[in-house]
């Protein structure tokens, strides 16, 4: 899933950070994967949904938004590939160094991980 926070935060890591191309590719991987989860694509559900809801808001905005038991939620939801370790580690890094990207541009209230 293409998303423009993700797309600015690439640009981010790239520019700024100086991360290698195949860093900076695998951030942007388990982000996209991040974000599937959060909009649902992935057959998980993303919270109460009621006959009245709206539309609901776009995925950037979800990720913004998510709180500690959102990002347990998709950690939890990993379970199931049965990743390694490292690979693991890496996601639990990737979404440490996002959350940290909107916080220091106040964009976020608070840092769900």
């Amino acid at each position: 899933m293409n998303s423009p926070i993700i797309d600015q935060f690439l640009e981010y890591l790239r520019l700024e950070r100086h991360f290698s191309p195949y860093t900076a590719r695998c951030y942007g991987a388990d982000l996209r994967q991040y974000a599937d989860f959060m909009s649902g694509d992935n057959g998980e559900a993303t919270g109460e949904q009621t006959a009245t809801t709206t539309a609901a808001p776009p995925v950037s905005q979800k990720m913004i938004e998510a709180d500690a038991i959102a990002v347990r939620r998709f950690l939890s939801h990993l379970d199931q590939f049965e990743y390694s370790a490292a690979t693991m580690a890496r996601k639990i890094a990737t979404l440490r160094s996002f959350y940290k990207w909107p916080m220091r541009r106040n964009l976020v209230q608070a840092n769900p991980m």
